[in-house]
């Protein structure tokens, strides 16, 4: 997982994720999905947009993993919204290496 914005926040989305992903693999005895995570990591992170008592998150996650679909990359936004691409970029210079 790549991690970009405020630190804090990135730690405690990461911390979320090796839950989720240790959750699943003890419930069903094999890897999550890496779709599935991003989507739960995803829902968790649109969960604080919800809510005026919770702050929203301040960062936004480059997600990679490996399962029997191949390789596969996710970028989960601030507000919660989990996309699926070949290559990914966030933080300051995002635009330039998209380019």
């Amino acid at each position: 997982q790549a991690v970009a914005g405020l630190a804090a926040d990135g730690r405690q989305i990461v911390s979320r994720a090796k839950s989720e992903a240790a959750n699943y693999e003890k419930v069903y005895g094999e890897p999550m999905p890496v779709k599935e995570l991003a989507d739960r990591v995803a829902s968790y992170v649109h969960l604080c947009t919800l809510y005026w008592w919770l702050r929203p998150f301040g960062c936004g996650v480059i997600l990679g993993g490996y399962d029997r679909d191949g390789p596969q990359l996710y970028m989960i936004e601030p507000s919660g919204l989990s996309y699926k691409y070949f290559g990914a970029a966030l933080g300051k210079g995002r635009q330039a290496a998209k380019t």
